[in-house]
């Protein structure tokens, strides 16, 4: 189960169990997403959170697969300050059958923070048991109302933590998916540019003034609620005041986009729309060769195209075809070559891990799985199709260095 209890002495406490609609949901990984998204959606409109009471099966003979994904869950999605507020409690047993200090929580064995309860009394009714049982059912209520006592006794003393960390915690969750949705256009526009180039032998001499198709964000005052799966705006003007998409207007009770159809979790807000808009071939290679400092443009006299005058700018390009002469290969180093982008993911990660150090970085993986396998619905060229690959399978590889460099804590040394 999982719910908050703000009527404890006005601490507000969150019960999080493997039950119902907590974490290691039955109905599956998906189940669960949703689960911790309701978790985390209950939280933070209060303004604080005095505990977290993680509650365990104390009778599992061992650490159970589910087990430790539970707590891998709580992990990925706890400010790492809450965890100094954090208890655990066994129930079905006197002692648990496994080593506290296997769950890998900071503080709950060496200062205490765990506790066991027997309850008995939630068994068969009370006159169909045995005397001796009955006995022993009474003997057992009333150690887990004294241990109940003793948790509340604790938590009294506890100092109530912020729930602003949650809201960093989904915002950098948020920027993830803005960049990783940014990158995947980037690498399509890339391609289509290549295509063009690759029909022409390398020389936009003859295609300067082509025309090309592609999705540009347009800053709005307002925030809107953005796809990065269908690539579209699914609200315009949101006025959601929170960074959790489940309590967006356009997002249904169960968690899904009215206009799309996709999950919250494949949304985020920003503000900015995307526009479809068509570009000029010659505007499209010096906006790349701007945009990527690893490309070194041959020095002109005079600017050929400007970003914002795209008209004359063509004018200009006509007058000037040597000098803004483009190979193939000069595009094919712009594309590969996402470093600045990729900066921005790394500054996301490193926001989240920052604030949540357990933060499950596979998180990326899932998310650009989901975008790359939506973008090559829309790619019909085969040739176009297996280029896109081979780009994601470069980001991919960016990201692995990512994880790598930051798996563990910000500013812990690594071995």
């Amino acid at each position: 189960m999982n719910f908050l209890k703000p009527k404890s002495n006005d601490h507000n406490i969150l019960l999080v169990g493997k039950t119902g609609s907590g974490f290691g949901d039955t109905r599956g990984v998906m189940q669960d997403d949703d689960n911790i998204t309701n978790i985390l959606e209950t939280v933070i409109p209060q303004a604080n959170l005095s505990s977290v009471v993680l509650v365990i099966n104390g009778s599992d003979a061992r650490l159970t697969e589910d087990l430790k994904y539970v707590i891998s869950c709580l992990r990925s999605n706890l400010p790492d300050d809450l965890f100094e507020n954090t208890l655990v409690v066994f129930t079905n047993c006197v002692e648990p059958n496994f080593s506290i200090e296997s769950l890998e929580i900071p503080g709950v064995e060496k200062e205490g923070r765990n506790f066991t309860m027997q309850n008995s009394a939630f068994g068969q009714e009370y006159n169909k048991i045995a005397a001796r049982a009955q006995k022993q059912r009474v003997t057992d209520w009333n150690n887990s109302m004294e241990t109940v006592d003793e948790i509340i006794e604790v938590i009294s003393h506890f100092h109530p933590k912020s729930t602003k960390s949650f809201s960093e915690i989904a915002s950098a969750r948020e920027t993830i998916a803005q960049v990783l949705h940014e990158i995947i256009n980037y690498i399509i526009d890339s391609l289509k540019v290549k295509k063009v180039l690759d029909r022409n032998r390398g020389s936009v001499e003859n295609q300067g003034s082509q025309l090309i198709k592609r999705m540009e964000f347009e800053p709005t005052e307002d925030p809107n609620l953005i796809c990065m799966l269908c690539n579209k705006v699914c609200n315009y003007g949101c006025k959601l005041n929170t960074t959790y998409n489940r309590l967006c207007s356009s997002i249904t009770l169960l968690g899904k986009c009215k206009k799309c159809g996709c999950k919250a979790k494949n949304h985020y807000h920003l503000r900015k729309k995307l526009v479809e808009k068509e570009r000029t071939l010659a505007y499209l290679l010096e906006e790349m060769k701007q945009k990527d400092t690893s490309v070194v443009v041959a020095s002109t006299k005079k600017k050929v195209i400007t970003l914002n005058g795209e008209i004359d700018g063509l004018s200009a390009y006509q007058n000037s075809k040597d000098e803004l002469a483009t190979t193939a290969d000069q595009v094919e180093k712009i594309s590969n070559n996402i470093e600045q982008k990729v900066d921005s993911l790394r500054v996301a990660v490193i926001k989240v891990k920052g604030v949540c150090s357990g933060y499950n970085l596979n998180e990326i993986d899932k998310r650009l799985k989901q975008i790359e396998e939506k973008s090559k619905e829309t790619i019909t060229n085969e040739n176009i199709r297996e280029d896109f690959e081979k780009k994601v399978k470069q980001l991919k590889d960016k990201i692995v260095e990512i994880k790598e460099l930051y798996k563990k804590p910000i500013g812990e040394k690594k071995e």
